[in-house]
């Protein structure tokens, strides 16, 4: 194994992307335990950080508030962004390549693509290498997904011979070839694409291919010591038992009890998920007899602040009429074996469409794949989504036979 050097561009708004890096990087240290890896998010620079820092906090601001024009209006902005960002990208890119003499690189963020190349080709002709960029589609390939398709599109002829794109294979239009999507939305050929099946993280790998199991399956959930006790709060109301772990806790599911998962992004829309938790214990006092465990992605727990982590708890804590069969466990970021061992158990998983969750309810998901609409109608719900996320829940409905519901109506599929 030679020491390779890997640099791995990526940014944070959001989490897919920085899922994405995360993925690229386990793949290359299990394939050589010896590379370096270096992972650099450019939105983070200090010379452009206050800018940096306002895109990504308004994006995850967007999408806790459900604001999806917001989530629209950010994406359009893009293209003024690719200007503005672009000396910064070049220059910063082309420091790291000289400074720690990188052998590889991979881009996992849509922005700038023209000025990452060619402070590569510039790096090639200082250092004599040839160096290529290896740009990985975090969304879902859909005609839809501009944002990462924008500035591809734009590169000269000899920038285009320097990329390599690496996705899954792309939603065509009837009659349409893939050489000619790829042709129309990149300007590229087909034969600068490479399609990997699936470029997930290393947790959801693991359970690629396994049946969902048949006996009893624990489910462990990393905690802090103050979630731990809201957690064991919460599901006393339930019927499940959890085992105390020194890092979190461990809930055993009987292979009869239904198992959901609402885990709407890394920025989850608050008032939407407290709605669908709200509307499964109203389900709940339906179904007498069949139990249901809830796993309910919170983001973070703040401790003594109204965040949602608080409001399911307080929901659950201080319901008149809570159905003992129902169980909610919510919970905050975890690692990516936790989230694949939930994935791998349910039997319904509401999620948003976005790229990385595509990809991972594709690889594992044996249960309904139910994707959320900020939709107040079904009448209008693919307007409940960004644009390219409306695509891509297209694509999840035809490749997992998904659904596409709201708070509001998922209930009558429930």
């Amino acid at each position: 194994m030679t020491q390779e050097t890997v640099l791995i561009l990526t940014a944070s708004g959001g989490g897919g992307l920085l899922q994405a890096a995360a993925a690229k990087k386990q793949e290359i240290l299990l394939k050589n335990p010896s590379a370096r890896v270096l992972t650099k998010d450019l939105l983070a620079s200090d010379k452009w950080n206050w800018l940096g820092k306002f895109g990504v906090v308004a994006w995850n601001q967007s999408q806790r508030h459900g604001t999806v024009l917001g989530q629209n209006l950010l994406a359009y902005f893009q293209a003024i962004a690719e200007y503005l960002f672009w000396p910064q990208f070049y220059f910063e890119t082309l420091h790291l390549l000289q400074k720690e003499n990188i052998d590889r690189v991979i881009d996992t963020q849509p922005l700038a693509s023209g000025a990452t190349l060619q402070a590569i080709q510039t790096y090639n002709k200082i250092s004599g290498k040839k160096l290529i960029l290896e740009k990985f589609i975090v969304d879902l390939p859909t005609k839809k997904a501009t944002h990462f398709f924008r500035s591809i599109r734009r590169l000269s002829p000899s920038l285009k011979e320097m990329i390599k794109v690496i996705t899954v294979e792309p939603l065509l239009e009837p009659n349409q070839t893939a050489e000619e999507f790829w042709q129309k939305h990149c300007n590229l050929s087909e034969k600068s694409i490479c399609y990997e099946k699936y470029p997930i993280r290393q947790g959801f790998k693991n359970y690629m291919g396994k049946e969902k199991p048949k006996v009893p399956f624990p489910i462990f959930i990393q905690t802090n010591r103050d979630e731990k006790k809201t957690i064991q709060k919460t599901t006393q109301k339930g019927f499940i038992s959890s085992q105390d772990n020194e890092n979190g806790l461990v809930f055993t599911i009987d292979p009869n009890d239904f198992v959901a998962v609402i885990l709407l992004g890394s920025q989850p829309s608050e008032n939407s998920t407290y709605r669908y938790v709200e509307n499964f214990i109203l389900e709940g006092q339906k179904r007498i007899g069949k139990k249901t465990a809830l796993f309910v992605y919170c983001a973070e727990h703040l401790p003594k602040k109204n965040c949602l982590f608080s409001r399911v708890h307080h929901l659950v804590a201080n319901h008149p009429s809570y159905p003992k069969d129902l169980s909610v466990i919510p919970f905050s970021s975890q690692e990516d074996d936790v989230i694949a061992s939930l994935y791998h158990r349910s039997d319904l998983t509401i999620t948003r469409s976005g790229g990385q969750t595509g990809m991972e309810l594709m690889a594992l998901a044996k249960g309904k794949t139910w994707i959320h609409s900020e939709s107040k109608s079904d009448k209008d719900i693919m307007k409940g989504m960004p644009c390219w996320e409306a695509e891509s829940a297209i694509y999840l409905v035809e490749k997992c036979k998904g659904k596409i519901v709201t708070p509001h109506s998922f209930i009558n599929h429930l």
